[in-house]
């Protein structure tokens, strides 16, 4: 009887394992950049292409994992990028989307994360036959610092929409040096018409409000924006809403309060897919 039960448990155990298991592909984009995707059970002509930012961690696996179970749902391939931090270190490399280099003097486009971004969206077309013209962004976190920047100075068209999810700090539209401003950088000239008119949504968890997360940046110049993710991001919107109607420009940015989460990537996923696919 025992041994019966105990193969009853490990045959439980197994099938378990292959129910959650998830399986992935990986390809390299370019140097110390891999995309790890899911694609949907089929590809059609209505198929779309989500590209995802991992946070400060770059566990671009989990990530992958944490939205394999919307491919088919949602019809989308999942491409989450890995950034190796040899070739992109620390906040500079990532975060602020390695648009310049250590010392301070402005990098190849094509080898910032943006122009890296711009690259994954024609590759992945070309390797999934997808007949769209744009894709979606998400970033959580040090993935959402990128996803808000990639807004601002993208020399792409192809953005459809983008979700920046429980950023740390934000990049502002104003004549500030940067990155706490746009002053000093020039990819795409940020041109407030062309930046204001791109689809972002802001997503903020309402319980994201940890004055000593162990991520958070405290700094001075970044304690300015809020105490914590949440002020910095409820900030953000009202003075990036501000600075439209300033400049007589519509503001096409939008804030989503998340209700009852904190900083958790994965608990955000709904009201991503809602801003991303529904709206």
């Amino acid at each position: 009887m025992y041994k019966m039960r105990l193969g009853i448990l490990l045959i439980i155990i197994l099938m378990s394992v292959k129910l959650f298991s998830m399986e992935f592909y990986s390809m390299e984009i370019s140097e110390g950049v891999t995309m790890l995707y899911k694609t949907p059970d089929k590809i059609n002509r209505k198929t779309r292409l989500l590209i995802v930012i991992p946070g400060v961690k770059r566990d671009a696996d989990n990530y992958l994992k944490n939205w394999s179970r919307e491919s088919n749902k949602e019809n989308i391939v999942v491409a989450s990028l890995k950034f190796a931090t040899e070739q992109f270190k620390g906040s500079q490399g990532y975060n602020q989307g390695n648009l310049l280099d250590v010392e301070g003097r402005p990098n190849r486009y094509e080898n910032t994360v943006f122009g890296i971004i711009d690259r994954t969206y024609i590759i992945a077309k070309k390797k999934f036959n997808l007949g769209i013209n744009g894709f979606y962004l998400f970033g959580h976190s040090a993935g959402a610092q990128i996803v808000h920047r990639y807004v601002l100075f993208s020399k792409s068209d192809k953005l459809i929409k983008a979700a920046a999810a429980n950023a740390g700090w934000y990049t502002y539209p104003v004549d500030i040096e940067y990155p706490y401003g746009i002053k000093g950088v020039s990819v795409n000239g940020c041109s407030p018409v062309k930046t204001f008119n791109r689809r972002l949504g802001i997503l903020l968890g309402n319980r994201d409000t940890d004055e000593n997360h162990k991520y958070l940046n405290r700094s001075t110049e970044v304690m300015k924006q809020g105490k914590n993710r949440f002020e910095r991001g409820e900030r953000f919107y009202r003075e990036s809403l501000r600075i439209s109607r300033q400049k007589g420009l519509k503001l096409q940015w939008s804030m989503v309060v998340v209700n009852g989460v904190g900083h958790n990537g994965r608990k955000m996923i709904p009201s991503a897919i809602n801003y991303l696919f529904r709206d």
